[in-house]
């Protein structure tokens, strides 16, 4: 596994298997253009992720 992946595993990020495969590589990709990103802009990258666990939010 690759650091993203194992800090979702390490955290309890595989909550479900339609969202997780998204997320990480959003995370993946967020990581590699803002090393350090502030909260406005995970929040913008990860908008763009439907997660229906928590009814589209």
């Amino acid at each position: 596994m690759g650091p993203v992946q194992r800090a979702f595993a390490e955290c309890g990020g595989f909550r479900c298997g339609y969202r997780t495969p998204g997320m990480i590589m959003l995370t993946t990709a967020l990581l590699r253009e803002h090393p350090v990103p502030d909260e406005g802009t995970i929040r913008s990258w990860i908008s763009s992720n439907v997660c229906r666990c928590t009814g589209y939010r």
